[in-house]
């Protein structure tokens, strides 16, 4: 079945609200679709796998990738099959940098301040299961600064074997848990944790996480055009919003859905999240203008990682995998608010999503472009423009095709940083 046929089918499903509107398009498409399985959002807490959405006092929270209460699965098994499927999900919970800190002070900290017992009550109160951690996507987020700040990987290092246990003590994460942790957990947990925490660095060294780290670069990319277009451009937003599209288009080759909608939020100057507050005062004068983006950038590619570990289930021996972040960052949840997804597909033969975000990036585009520019979003989603966005992938020598572009994208990423940097110390 060609690709053609297979986008129209993903186009039908990102129109639907409901899981069993979206099971109404499965059959529908079933031989196109038969190779995906979909992992479907509800409103309700009537599916088999219950999410943990909960964010207190719009501060410290837990959240998904995903809307609702429960997810519903469907896929070929599923429709083909009489009765009950049984499936299994993995379940990872994340810490980010934010979060993670409370848990290193709660662990390593000799005085126990206010606002540190408040943050951990709060974490607290989340009703994690601490067996479900996962300390990766954290090492992730600290390792961007593992080469200009070397004090960072011992501060990680405890940071992980704190994290890990919290699943050996219970009780409440407080003067005990501390003196616990202190005197009889801190020296095995650090020793636990040594060979994996070393094949870490040793891959963060030798390279072993580029992908992430181009994929990244892309995000940042994004906000630092996204940046230049607002403080030096007189156009109109929606004349910079057509020309970011098109800077994303043409010269990053990927379709970045979620990123779009915040930086449509920033040329628009809507302030749906605080995320978008805050890049718009970076402008004239600015001293830590790159550490600003970045950071935002960073914290926009957290969900685009959680998208990704939906599907390295083979892995793990479940059939899909929910990520759930707990942080203590205001900007995490508007951005988790404005590209939460309905669904997302996870290709059953390789590690290959799509997702279908509740916020439609085509109708936020439209609305924002405005009526004489309706056609162009979508010239953006049609098949041929994803057929050309790809075809710098086609070439024979995989490795040699993606070192090219990689090398690419980072001189394109030290050219707009400049730029950014020249218009703000004009």
């Amino acid at each position: 079945m060609d690709g053609f046929e297979l986008q129209l089918a993903f186009q039908a499903m990102s129109a639907v609200t409901t899981p069993l509107q979206a099971l109404t398009i499965f059959e529908k498409h079933f031989n196109v679709l038969k190779d995906w399985r979909f992992i479907c959002a509800a409103d309700d807490d009537h599916g088999p796998f219950k999410l943990k959405n909960k964010v207190i006092d719009d501060v410290v929270g837990i959240r998904s990738i995903f809307k609702g209460q429960s997810l519903w699965v469907i896929d070929a098994s599923m429709v083909e099959k009489e009765g009950t499927v049984p499936y299994l999900a993995g379940t990872g919970i994340y810490f980010d940098s934010n979060a993670a800190s409370y848990i290193y002070s709660l662990g390593y900290k000799d005085k126990f301040q206010p606002q540190l017992k408040n943050q951990l009550l709060r974490i607290q109160s989340l009703g994690i299961d601490y067996k479900n951690i996962n300390p990766y996507l954290y090492l992730f987020e600290s390792r961007r600064h593992f080469d200009t700040r070397p004090e960072n990987r011992e501060f990680s290092r405890k940071t992980f074997a704190a994290l890990t246990a919290l699943s050996k003590i219970g009780g409440p994460l407080d003067e005990s848990w501390r003196e616990m942790y202190q005197k009889y957990f801190m020296e095995q947990c650090e020793s636990n944790i040594d060979s994996l925490f070393n094949d870490f660095i040793a891959k963060h060294e030798n390279g072993g996480f580029s992908s992430l780290d181009h994929l990244f670069s892309l995000t940042e990319l994004l906000l630092l055009e996204t940046k230049i277009l607002d403080i030096s451009s007189e156009k109109k937003n929606e004349d910079k919003l057509e020309e970011l599209i098109y800077f994303m288009d043409e010269k990053l080759q990927i379709m970045l859905l979620r990123e779009l909608a915040i930086c449509a939020d920033i040329l628009f100057r809507g302030n749906k999240t605080q995320l978008t507050t805050k890049l718009l005062k970076v402008n004239s004068g600015h001293t830590h203008a790159l550490g600003i983006v970045q950071g935002c950038a960073w914290d926009l590619f957290i969900f685009r990682i959680m998208d990704w570990f939906s599907n390295t289930s083979s892995e793990l021996h479940t059939d899909f995998y929910i990520s759930n972040l707990v942080s203590c960052d205001r900007d995490i949840w508007g951005i988790a608010d404005l590209t939460m997804l309905k669904a997302i597909a996870l290709h059953n033969k390789s590690f290959e999503h799509v997702i279908f975000p509740e916020h439609s990036p085509e109708n936020i585009l439209t609305t924002a472009l405005g009526k004489n520019k309706q056609e162009f979003p979508g010239d953006l989603f049609s098949y041929d423009s994803r057929q050309r966005r790809i075809g710098w992938t086609l070439g024979k020598d995989k490795n040699e095709v993606y070192a090219r572009k990689s090398n690419e994208i980072q001189e394109l990423l030290k050219e707009k940083r400049m730029e950014l940097l020249s218009i703000i110390h004009k």
